[in-house]
């Protein structure tokens, strides 16, 4: 059935099924299987194979599905109890950070900075790799970029704590991301040290100094509304 919202069709709440679907591996998901704990499995799940945002519209739709089947198939007063769980009370989502993806309107406008040419200059294709493993870390903005250690990466994972989150809340906020292929070839194409990961120039970390060359990608490939100039003083793209 087509789920509508609004009155429109909306593909997000397909996607999210089949998603969930793929995760239990089957086609059906009874009710009374649908548990806080494999609700909180499922999530942690997403949180390794997608990004923040897209983990929390996943999970924000099966959770409005879960809403709507409440209100429909339960009715109190007549003693009708067939959604019994609540699965999704207590189970937190991880804070939306602003994401590179929310920087593109479709999928494509992504897929043409990652086939723009390289160009003459050392900077400006440094800071089109770094947009792309930004891109595929969920999001992960400069200085975590810069602040990885070798230790962090083990078994194909990369996990860290977002700086942001824990200057703006005190609070750690872990995550455990999937090495893509072209993640790895990123990172061993800028290969740091013993200790750290990656070998950046820390000048390559100032906000404003890297953005200057994403909007002149954006430029190169067509889709340079994606920011205005304006905005690079207030949104750090790369993260």
């Amino acid at each position: 059935a087509v789920i509508k919202r609004n009155g429109r069709d909306v593909g997000g709440y397909i996607s999210a099924i089949r998603d969930l679907h793929k995760f239990i591996g089957s086609e059906t998901l009874p009710f009374d299987r649908m548990k806080k704990s494999l609700m909180q499995e499922y999530y942690d799940n997403l949180l390794t194979r997608v990004s923040i945002y897209t983990a929390s519209l996943y999970f924000s739709n099966i959770k409005h599905i879960h809403k709507m089947a409440i209100n429909k198939l339960n009715d109190e007063e007549l003693g009708v109890n067939i959604v019994k769980y609540h699965c999704f009370e207590g189970i937190i989502i991880d804070s939306q950070e602003k994401n590179v993806s929310k920087s593109f309107d479709t999928v494509e406008q992504m897929q043409k900075v990652i086939d723009c040419d390289y160009t003459k200059s050392t900077l400006t294709n440094f800071c089109k790799d770094m947009f792309i493993l930004s891109f595929l870390l969920n999001g992960m903005n400069m200085h975590d970029i810069y602040e990885l250690r070798n230790s962090q990466y083990k078994d194909g994972f990369i996990t860290f704590y977002r700086s942001k989150i824990h200057r703006k809340t005190g609070e750690n906020s872990r995550s455990v991301i999937k090495v893509l292929p072209i993640v790895k070839m990123i990172i061993e194409k800028y290969r740091g040290d013993h200790e750290y990961l990656i070998y950046m120039p820390k000048r390559y970390v100032q906000k404003n100094f890297t953005n200057r060359q994403i909007l002149n990608i954006f430029s190169i490939v067509g889709i340079d509304n994606c920011y205005s100039r304006s905005d690079i003083d207030e949104n750090n793209i790369i993260g």
